[in-house]
Parts: C-alpha cells; sequence; structure tokens
C-alpha cells in the first residue's frame, strides 16, 4: 500500500518526461522539415537560374549558327563561295559568341572546310560524328547537339552545336558548327553559391543516357566526363516528371547526400541539377538538436530530484490512509460489479431487439423494420413532393438450386446475394429479406419514378458474375416489380402486392428482368434495359459499323480524306445513330472500348485503302469519346492501333471537343503532346459552340478548327452566321491553322466558303456517309466531275 503513492510519482515523472521529449521530438522534426524545405526551394531557385543562363547561351550559339547558315545558303545562291570572305565572317561571328571555342564549316563529305582559326589543320573529317550523322540523314532535324567528345582541333573535352547547310537546291551541303569546351560550365558556375559540398551537374536527358557533360566541383581529375551512371531516386523522379523535379539521394561521385533539384533546358536534350549538402544546411539543425537535448536532459535531473522529495512526503501519509483505501477498493468492485450487470443486460436487450427486427440468416432487416423504415420515407416524401419506390426482388429458379445441391448451398447462395443487393442500393435505403428467396428494397427520396431505374441495372448487374459457393460456381438471376409512392398506393401492404404483381409479369416476360406496376412506364426503361444489355455483345456480334464521309479540299476540288462514323446495325431496331446509343455507353462504361474499337476499325480501313492509287493518301478523321481521352492510355491505344494496322500516323486525324480542352488542362496537354510526338493530327471538332475564351488554342498544339454545322447550314442566306463562320476562317489563319466547314448542304454555301478561303468541306450537298466498300466508285466519280 505505501508504494503506490511512489508509483504514482514515478508515472507522472515518467510522462513529463515523455511529453516533453515529445514536445522536443514534434519541434526537432518540425525544425528538420523547414531547413529540408528550404534547401529544396534554394536548389530549385538557384538551378532554375542555372538552366536559364545555359538556355539563353544555347540560344545565342543556335542564333549565330543560323546567320553563319544563312551567309553560307546566300554565297552557294550566287554560284560561289569567297574563302576569304566566309573565314571572316566567321570570324566576325565567333566575336559575338564567347562560349564557342571556334566556328567551322564540313561539306556534305564531312571534312572541315572553313574554320574561324587562323590555321586550319588539313584531313580533318567529322562523318563519324553523331550529329553530322543525324542533319545528313534527317533534312527536317533543326539543332543537333553531341554528346561529350574529344575535339579532333582542340584536343580537349567539347559540346559541339550544329546546324545543316543547304544547297542552292536545297540538297545537304554540310554542317556549320559551334565547338564548346565543357569546362566553360565550370567556369560559369564557378562562383555560384551551393554551400562547401554543394554541387551544379549538367548532363543530357534521358534518350542520352544522362551522359555527363559538366561538374562543380569536378567529379575526379579526369575521365567522369560522358559517364552516364545516375542514382535510382534521380530515376525514378525524371521518370514521373522529365521536365523538372526534386529528389533526395547520395551523389555517385562523392558518396554525400544532398537534395537535388533538375530542370530540364528549354527544349534541348540537357538536364541541369543543383545539390545541396544535407550536412551544409542541417548544420544549424544539428546546433538546435543540442540546445533541445540539453533542456531535456535538465527537465529530466530536475523532474526526478522533485519526484524524490514528494514521494518521502507521500509515503509518510500512504500509511494512515490504507485502511480507507481498502474500503474504496471493496466500494469500487461492487460498482464495477453492479455495472458489468447492467451492460449485459442492455446488450442482451439489444440483441433481443435486433433479433425481433433482422433476419437470422442474413443479417438484413426483416418485413417489419422495412415497413417501419417505409413510413419514414413516406413522412418525407410528403414533405418535400418525392416519391418512394418499393421493389419486390424474387430470385428465378433458386429452388431447383436449394432441392438440388441441399440446403446448406442454398443458404450460402442467399448470404451472398443479399451482400451483393445491398452493395448497389443507398446508404438511406433498406434491403429487407421477406423470407425464402425474396427480398424487399425501400428506395426514398426519388425525384420521380424513372429515378428507380438505375437502381433496378445495378441490382440486376450484381447478380451477372458467379457465385462461388464452396466447390460450386452458381448463377442465378432475379425479377423484380416496383410500385411507386403514391401513384400505385399509399400504405405499405398496398404497395407490396402491387410490387408482387409486376414481379410476376417479369416472371412472365422470360424473367430476369423487371416490370413496373404501372404497364406505360415499362415500355422506355424496359428498352433502355434491353438495348443496354446488347450494346454489350454488339462488337462481338459484328453489330457495329462505320460509315465514312467525304471531306473535300475546296481549292483543289479533290477528295483529301474522311470522318469514320459509327452506326449500330441492332438486330430489331435496324441501323442505330449515335444518339440512340452513345449515352447508354458512357452511362454504363463501354464508351472506352467502342471507341478503341473504331480507332482500330478506321485504321485498318484507311491502310486498306492505300491499295487503291485513289484513296492512297486520304487521311481518316477519328471523333474522341472524353471518357477515353481522359483515362490515360489514349496514347498506347493509338499506337496500337497504328502498329496493328501498318498506317503511317500523318494519316489520322483525331477530332478533340472543345470542353475536352479546358478541364485538367495540364493533364490534357501533357496527352495532347504525346499524340504529337507520335505524329497524328489533331482537330477541334463542333468549333464555335464551347466556351468563350480561346486562350487555349495558344498551348494546344492542334492543326485545325471544324466549324460547326450550327453556322453552316443556313449560308449564304444567315448575315450573322457568314460574318462567324468568317472571323473563324481568318482568325485561325492568322494562328497558322486550317478550316473545315461540316453541314455544306448548298453550292451557294460551298462557293461562300471558298470565298471566304476556309480549306476543307464536308455536308450532304458533297457526300452522305457510306460504307468502305463505297468510297472508291465515289472518289472516282467525284475526280470525273471535277477534272
Amino acid at each position: 500500500m505505501h508504494s503506490r503513492p511512489a508509483r504514482a510519482v514515478t508515472v507522472i515523472v515518467i510522462l513529463a518526461n515523455l511529453f516533453v521529449c515529445s514536445l522536443v521530438g514534434v519541434s526537432l522534426h518540425a525544425s528538420y522539415a523547414q531547413y529540408h524545405d528550404r534547401a529544396a526551394i534554394t536548389s530549385r531557385n538557384t538551378n532554375r537560374l542555372v538552366a536559364q543562363t545555359i538556355e539563353d547561351e544555347i540560344r545565342r550559339i543556335d542564333f549565330g549558327l543560323r546567320v553563319v547558315a544563312d551567309e553560307y545558303t546566300r554565297q552557294s545562291a550566287v554560284g560561289r563561295i569567297d574563302p576569304a570572305t566566309l573565314t571572316d565572317f566567321l570570324r566576325r561571328q565567333l566575336e559575338r559568341l564567347p562560349v564557342s571555342g571556334g566556328l567551322r564549316i564540313a561539306d556534305q563529305e564531312g571534312e572541315v572546310v572553313f574554320s574561324s582559326d587562323k590555321v586550319l589543320p588539313g584531313g580533318i573529317s567529322i562523318t563519324d560524328r553523331d550529329y553530322f550523322v543525324t542533319l545528313r540523314d534527317n533534312p527536317s532535324h533543326e539543332l543537333a547537339i553531341s554528346r561529350p567528345l574529344i575535339g579532333k582541333i582542340s584536343n580537349q573535352w567539347v559540346l559541339i552545336f550544329a546546324r545543316r547547310l543547304s544547297a542552292a537546291d536545297g540538297s545537304f551541303a554540310g554542317v556549320v558548327l559551334a565547338q564548346v569546351a565543357t569546362e566553360w560550365f565550370e567556369r560559369k558556375f564557378s562562383r555560384l553559391d551551393v554551400g562547401p559540398n554543394g554541387t551544379v551537374v549538367f548532363r543530357g536527358n534521358a534518350s542520352r543516357d544522362f551522359d555527363m557533360l559538366g561538374r562543380l566541383p569536378p567529379a575526379a581529375p579526369a575521365g567522369y566526363m560522358g559517364q552516364t551512371k545516375v542514382s535510382s531516386q534521380f530515376r525514378a523522379s525524371i521518370t514521373a516528371n522529365p521536365q523538372e523535379g526534386t529528389y533526395e539521394a547520395f551523389a555517385g561521385a562523392d558518396n554525400v547526400r544532398r537534395v537535388f533539384s533538375y530542370q530540364a533546358v528549354g527544349d534541348y536534350p540537357l538536364i541541369t541539377l543543383v545539390g545541396l549538402s544535407t550536412d551544409d544546411f542541417l548544420a544549424e539543425w544539428w546546433r538546435e538538436f543540442g540546445k533541445l537535448a540539453a533542456l531535456a536532459a535538465a527537465f529530466a535531473v530536475l523532474s526526478i530530484l522533485g519526484a524524490t522529495l514528494i514521494v518521502r512526503a507521500l509515503r509518510a501519509r500512504a500509511q494512515a490512509f490504507d485502511e480507507v483505501n481498502s474500503l474504496n477498493e471493496v466500494l469500487a468492485a461492487q460498482i464495477a460489479e453492479k455495472d458489468l450487470a447492467w451492460r449485459e443486460r442492455r446488450a442482451a436487450e439489444e440483441q433481443i431487439d435486433f433479433i425481433a427486427l433482422h433476419d437470422s440468416l442474413t443479417g438484413l432487416p426483416n418485413p417489419q423494420l422495412a415497413e417501419e423504415r417505409f413510413r419514414h420515407a413516406v413522412a418525407y416524401a410528403e414533405r418535400e413532393h418525392s416519391r418512394v419506390a418499393l421493389i419486390f426482388v424474387d430470385l428465378d429458379d433458386f429452388k431447383c438450386i436449394n432441392d438440388s445441391l441441399g440446403h446448406r448451398i442454398g443458404d450460402g447462395l442467399i448470404c451472398e446475394v443479399a451482400q451483393r443487393l445491398h452493395g448497389r442500393i443507398r446508404e438511406t435505403d433498406t434491403l429487407c429479406r421477406r423470407s425464402g428467396d425474396e427480398f424487399i428494397a425501400v428506395l426514398g427520396d426519388l425525384a420521380d419514378a424513372d429515378a428507380s431505374a438505375p437502381v433496378l441495372v445495378k441490382l440486376a448487374e450484381s447478380l451477372q458474375n458467379p457465385i462461388p459457393i464452396g466447390d460450386h460456381e452458381l448463377n442465378i438471376t432475379a425479377s423484380m416489380g416496383i410500385a411507386i409512392y403514391p401513384e400505385d398506393g399509399r400504405d405499405f401492404e398496398t404497395l407490396l402486392k402491387k410490387a408482387e404483381n409486376a414481379t410476376y409479369r417479369a416472371k412472365e416476360a422470360g424473367r430476369n428482368t423487371y416490370r413496373f406496376f404501372d404497364a406505360r412506364m415499362n415500355v422506355e426503361v424496359v428498352e433502355q434495359l434491353t438495348l443496354r444489355n446488347d450494346l454489350r455483345q454488339a462488337a462481338a456480334r459484328n453489330e457495329l459499323v462505320l460509315h465514312y464521309q467525304p471531306l473535300v479540299d475546296i481549292r483543289r476540288g479533290r477528295l483529301i480524306g474522311v470522318e469514320a462514323l459509327i452506326r449500330w446495325n441492332h438486330p430489331g431496331h435496324g441501323m442505330l445513330p449515335p444518339s440512340k446509343f452513345i449515352p447508354l455507353a458512357e452511362e454504363s462504361g463501354l464508351i472506352v472500348p467502342i471507341s478503341e474499337w473504331v480507332l482500330r476499325e478506321a485504321c485498318c480501313q484507311a491502310a486498306a485503302w492505300a491499295k487503291d492509287p485513289m484513296l492512297a493518301d486520304i487521311v481518316v478523321a477519328v471523333n474522341l469519346s472524353a471518357v477515353h481521352f481522359k483515362r490515360g492510355n489514349l496514347e498506347q491505344s493509338v499506337i496500337a492501333a497504328l502498329e496493328e494496322s501498318a498506317l503511317p500516323a500523318e494519316r489520322l486525324e483525331l477530332e478533340l471537343t472543345e470542353s475536352m480542352l479546358i478541364s485538367d488542362s495540364e493533364a490534357i496537354l501533357h496527352t495532347i503532346r504525346q499524340l504529337k510526338q507520335i505524329g497524328v493530327k489533331l482537330s477541334i471538332d463542333d468549333f464555335g459552340t464551347g466556351y468563350s475564351s480561346l486562350a487555349y488554342l495558344k498551348r494546344f498544339e492542334v492543326d485545325k478548327l471544324k466549324i460547326d454545322q450550327t453556322f453552316v447550314r443556313d449560308l449564304p442566306g444567315d448575315v450573322e452566321d457568314a460574318a462567324i463562320v468568317r472571323a473563324i476562317i481568318q482568325m485561325a489563319a492568322s494562328l497558322g491553322l486550317s478550316t473545315i466547314a461540316e453541314g455544306v448542304e448548298t453550292e451557294a454555301g460551298f462557293e461562300l466558303l471558298k470565298e471566304f478561303g476556309c480549306d476543307e468541306a464536308q455536308g450532304y450537298w458533297l457526300a452522305r456517309p457510306m460504307l468502305a466498300a463505297q468510297l472508291p466508285e465515289f472518289s472516282r466519280r467525284f475526280a470525273g466531275g471535277n477534272g
């Protein structure tokens, strides 16, 4: 008994010290994070300065190379090149490029023939250099930057910046190149303050295997140039974000841990890194650590001394209170015993209440509880003028399963069905088991009867997959009947009876479906469910087809492409337009596989047309689904379709809508850049009907604007439409974009578009959408009519 005060004081002291240590730990952790964040920000800002400085110098070098290339082209055009004049020109240009170690010109054979050097060594050939091969074999390539190499003239580590030279007839005439010693990097940033153990690194990008171009301080006296070894943290960060990022890692060159920030240098294949040593920027933090640790230790010593004195005083009083404490313990035990008894009685009452209102097999509410919740839902519906739906669910052929496999399997099936059905209703709704294989669902707060249709679809879909019970995989369906409050009744029993009657009609209709008690309400809902189910099998049954509407070059009057338009050849309803089934596909999640099918089918058909000389170069345009565009794997779908069909990327045009471009623009911009790298063409569909801001045209590299048919159809009669169409065409021309008008239905409208300078057109006056087999004959008729 006498030890209790001592234990209490000891616990208090321990807790107090733990609290102080926690405060110290939290403070140190927050301080550590601040130092770390500050280092990351400093590294990022410094690196942006380094990257911008290098990008500016490269632009100056590139401008100088352009000037030399233009002078060389000018002298080539007059028929002769004056060596003295050209050499002098190279020297003058070199004076404007203090970064460069020299300007040189190599002919088409790779031999250096002109140089800003006073003495040009003979027999210098660069035909084996990567930048020479790149510029020679790729006429469209602009600035080429070499990997680090030993200069053939300077005999030091250099980077070569080169541009293609063209003869008067446009053929390859050699290259003009600027040599920049990599030690310039070290001189340029030697005074940059990155701390005693900081570093500045200059590397190639991922396509260049991150080859080392320069480092401060140097990693070794020699031999580190061109090495490609980087940390795994750097590779993971730059894979997630190729443009810029921050990470922490040990540097392989000196095994110093640093916070690194990397930055892509403009559009060039180069990356800069600035790393701040953790030892440098955490030095002050370690001093804070020492001070706080000393304070915590002092508190611990003082608290222990104080506790010792308190314990001695308490022990003197503890003996006098031992008997009182014993009586208190007995009293506390009696109170605890009574409390436990009350809790057990309360738990038993709650268990009795639960059993009385819930199904013993599934744990779902029973009809009594469902009726009570129905009354609550009705009371709310009367206040809010809403609807309540009562759904009767009856499993199909459950008796056969129960009789053939036994009640244990049957009970397991009932439990699994109950879980699946319960998972498809809202938290505010109620699902109960009535008896056997019958369930009741109460749906409250419905705007109208149609609002129950999505829940019916979800309930049916929940039973589509097989249900594993023991060694069996069972397939079960359900027939459902729906009655609506207040149209079909105002009390639970009336609505339940009518919902049950509607279920019988669902079974008579073939089972695995549902019926409303009001037969008039069944037509549209059943039709939608049937179409949704049929749509899942449409592609496998080859019911989806593509029609192609010709696209015509207005100025030249020739066929240049087609737009792929999907149709559904439904076995019962005939040929359905997209408006009848595309909304269903988007609601059910089928739009992505349908979009991928359209993409593959259109590419394969365009590749097949290439065998016909009249159709060899036509472009096929495909409308993109917003869901497919935003899902994140559109690039892979396009690449797969092009590879499967062997269709050149420039013969595929993807049509976007304005609404796609204004949401989550950074992700959209990344996707568009990926598509542009593949080589496909991009156009904006229905232009003019979306958002009034045209700022996105400055960011997204689209090729074409498609003027919506609402502005085209009434040309030339509608003056306002004519003004809008003319403005769109003029704006597109000023931005370097082509235009296509859709919905051209008259010759007068076509001629007015031609007068406005519109590039392309499509519409019923030119041609209606047609099957792929009809296009060759149309192309010949069209060519003959415009010949």
